[in-house]
C-alpha cells in the first residue's frame, strides 16, 4: 500500500497536494535501484544521489482511507487492509 504523507514535504515541488496521511494505490515492487537522472519524470523530482527508485506493477488505485504510514516498508494495520480489499 501506498500512503500519502501526513505533512507536506518541505521541498518546492510545484505540484498541488491532494489529501494527506490517507492510502493513495496498492501496488506490486518489482525492483529497487539507485535512483538515476532520467528518473525524475516518473518521480516527479530530480532525485539527490544516495536516493533510490522503486519499479512497481499492477497499480490500483484506492479510495482515501485514513492510515498514519511509517517512514520504509510496513505493514498497515489489520482494519485499513480490510477497508482497503472492500
Amino acid at each position: 500500500m501506498v500512503c500519502a504523507a501526513a505533512h507536506p514535504w518541505k521541498g518546492e515541488h510545484g505540484y498541488e497536494l491532494g489529501p494527506m496521511g490517507v492510502s493513495v494505490a496498492l501496488v506490486e515492487i518489482v525492483d529497487c535501484v539507485p535512483s538515476v537522472p532520467s528518473d525524475a519524470g516518473c518521480a516527479c523530482i530530480a532525485p539527490p544521489d544516495g536516493w533510490y527508485s522503486w519499479h512497481l506493477r499492477l497499480v490500483r488505485r484506492l479510495p482515501p482511507i485514513p492510515v498514519k504510514g511509517a517512514l520504509g516498508l510496513f505493514m498497515p494495520p489489520a482494519a485499513v487492509v480490510s477497508a482497503a480489499a472492500a
